[in-house]
């Protein structure tokens, strides 16, 4: 369980912030990629964003349960989730698009307590290591969102090209500070000083 936490690790530091920054300026990606008349999908692609960190927060789960030949309770928890998925598309076809959007964070929410519980009772490991690991992603991310919360605040008049170009640096400067002074995984790769 500790080594698949420490590539989860990995995956969450690099994906986490990532996701994070993409929720702060959804609405300027959007507008400059495909025009002011698809700004009633930013609300939508925000909650989706909360799917897609849900979604992480297991990614490399079912590697984990193949190779502990748990392909049933795999099988389980995919038939579950879909079903789940099916029912809340279904009542949920005539209201608004965000509640379809909603559903997936539902049902990515029922995935994560499903995976902790494959964990805690039929590996029967100490699911605390595992989200132990998420400890640094969640601070890089927090560190992401304050930061860049005030950069938008304070650049709101700048051309949006601008503004993704500022985004990108700032996240890409916070991002490298943040994993050369924690200890981490990836930080023994970029400044190890090996090749």
């Amino acid at each position: 369980m500790k080594k698949f936490a420490n590539v989860n690790e990995i995956t969450m530091l690099i994906a986490m912030p990532v996701l994070t920054a993409s929720f702060i300026y959804m609405e300027d990606i959007i507008y400059v990629l495909f025009g002011n008349q698809w700004g009633a999908s930013i609300p939508i692609a925000k909650v989706l964003t909360a799917w897609m960190l849900c979604k992480l927060v297991f990614y490399h789960f079912d590697s984990v349960l193949y190779v502990l030949k748990l392909e049933k309770t795999l099988l389980k928890r995919q038939i579950t989730s879909s079903m789940l998925l099916g029912i809340l598309l279904v009542t949920l076809y005539d209201d608004a698009l965000s509640y379809i959007a909603y559903s997936f964070v539902i049902v990515g929410l029922y995935d994560v307590a499903y995976n902790s519980y494959i964990i805690k009772k039929i590996i029967k490991a100490d699911i605390s290591i595992y989200f132990s690991a998420l400890k640094l992603p969640c601070y890089c991310s927090i560190l992401i969102f304050l930061i860049n919360t005030l950069v938008k605040w304070y650049y709101s008049d700048v051309n949006q090209v601008i503004l993704l170009g500022i985004a990108a640096l700032v996240c890409g400067v916070i991002w490298l500070c943040f994993i050369k002074f924690t200890n981490n995984l990836i930080s023994k790769e970029f400044f190890s000083g090996k090749s």
